[in-house]
């Protein structure tokens, strides 16, 4: 019989010595387009000169709506109702103790008083908190929701009893339905890059000179799905990339769930020319399957 000295401790091969931690499975990325709430019309409970809620409808995220107090709502009225079962906003300048919560009613008395959605309260950070990073360009909240009816009236409360400031700002707003492919990414590329634009040069002599250009460098994402459902491709990520172009962004979470660096693989990007979807030798019952590829670059 084969036997082991007691240094192996007392259970089977392969035991762990240590207790394994638990964390929530990675969720399917998400990639969201603001185009139906950039139709809608916005309106705010506050605005400052200069400062309005329209300016959430702009692409530049440096470009603000600020409201005085700690406390403010945004109503968003669509000219055809609409589904959403995800929210954004970016560029804000929330503490760690920001709440958000969205409320729909196809009748618009009804939003207040009697919602047909309401998320109720949530958390406008991830599982473990407000990021503890510094000069972090453009901060972003995510709310998702499960939800199929189109509603004309949506409106976003924000409160923030944290905020020292006295004020709060955000540069942009999404509200819609995000593609979520049902095979997530590959295991492989970069979902994680910068685009460094700082200056570099070396004189004749050894001597090197630089210029910062940003506090931040610009994140990129840069993956694939190697084989995903031809339908899935053609009815979601090619519309998406169809009508935004190389012109419009997106918002991109490439983990949903993640409870600690949400941060870092999320943002608000525009595509990187050129995207296309090669066919693999792979087959569903909507026929052959296509490879998504997503490139990714931050706006700052």
């Amino acid at each position: 019989m084969l036997t082991f000295p007691a240094t192996y401790g007392a259970g089977p091969i392969g035991t762990a010595a240590y207790t394994a931690p638990v964390r929530a499975p990675m969720q399917n990325l998400i990639l969201l387009s603001p185009a139906a709430s950039d139709a809608a019309v916005l309106s705010a409970s506050a605005q400052a000169a200069g400062l309005p809620v329209s300016n959430l409808q702009t692409i530049q995220p440096a470009q603000k709506w600020q409201a005085a107090g700690t406390a403010a709502s945004i109503t968003i009225t669509a000219t055809t109702p609409f589904v959403a079962t995800a929210l954004a906003l970016v560029g804000h300048n929330f503490s760690a103790d920001a709440l958000l919560r969205l409320r729909a009613a196809a009748v618009q008395g009804n939003v207040v008083a009697n919602p047909d959605l309401d998320t109720g309260w949530q958390g406008a950070w991830p599982l473990f908190g407000k990021p503890p990073v510094t000069n972090w360009p453009n901060w972003l909240s995510l709310l998702t929701w499960s939800n199929t009816s189109a509603f004309q009236f949506w409106q976003l409360d924000i409160v923030d009893p944290g905020n020292t400031v006295g004020y709060l700002e955000a540069g942009r707003l999404a509200l819609g339905v995000p593609w979520q492919p049902s095979l997530n990414f590959d295991v492989a590329g970069s979902p994680l890059g910068f685009d460094q634009l700082d200056v570099q040069s070396k004189t004749a002599w050894g001597r090197t000179f630089t210029d910062a250009r940003a506090t931040s460098a610009a994140r990129t994402f840069n993956i694939q799905i190697t084989a995903v459902d031809r339908r899935e491709v053609t009815a979601g990520l090619v519309e998406i990339q169809r009508l935004r172009g190389l012109w419009g962004d997106v918002i991109c979470c490439l983990d949903p769930a993640e409870p600690s660096d949400f941060h870092l693989f999320s943002m608000q990007g525009y595509f990187v020319p050129k995207p296309d979807y090669p066919i693999v030798p792979q087959y569903t019952e909507n026929g052959v399957m296509f490879t998504a590829k997503l490139q990714l670059a931050e706006f700052l």
